[in-house]
């Protein structure tokens, strides 16, 4: 099930509470908000990624693996924003859950991933990074990482989106 967005303002001014899905309220400084926003920068992160990777998309076969695992982990990332600003109680069958399949999924990626570059033969002074992990992206993985860790400690969210259990 789509989560449509009809508009990013609510016209009730700044009294510093947002809405989450459903139309409960909290704190703009709650952890809760604060996981999506941060998970929220690390896509934007992985989109600065993408855009660096753009003239290498074009001219390889690689570039072109690198856009697709890229393009595929913003559209994960943008679901993952939604379901941490879905409250439990608003779930409904069919919406977007990350799960266990999704988790191994990325980890199976980054694997692929690590073996690349240790095989990689480039020139000196022309290694790749995998996954376009340029430095705003690593550090907004573990901001995000973080974030998601302290939402699980706060029961907030299901321990399988900051661990990798199972659930």
């Amino acid at each position: 099930m789509a989560i449509r967005i009809t508009r990013v303002y609510t016209r009730r001014g700044d009294q510093g509470e947002t809405d989450l899905v459903g139309g409960s309220r909290v704190a703009k400084d709650s952890p809760r908000i604060d996981a999506y926003g941060t998970v929220d920068e690390l896509n934007a992160a992985v989109g600065v990624a993408r855009a660096v990777n753009a003239a290498e998309h074009r001219r390889s076969r690689a570039g072109r693996e690198l856009d697709a695992i890229l393009r595929k982990l913003q559209s994960e990332l943008f679901d993952l924003g939604g379901e941490l600003a879905t409250p439990p109680s608003e779930f409904r069958p069919g919406m977007f859950r990350v799960g266990a399949a999704e988790v191994k999924a990325l980890e199976t990626c980054m694997d692929a991933a690590l073996r690349a570059l240790a095989l990689d033969r480039s020139p000196p002074g022309r290694a790749r990074v995998p996954l376009g992990a340029t430095p705003p992206a690593r550090g907004g993985a573990a901001r995000a990482a973080q974030a998601l860790r302290c939402q699980a400690r706060l029961t907030l969210v299901r321990p399988v989106l900051c661990t990798g259990d199972r659930p």
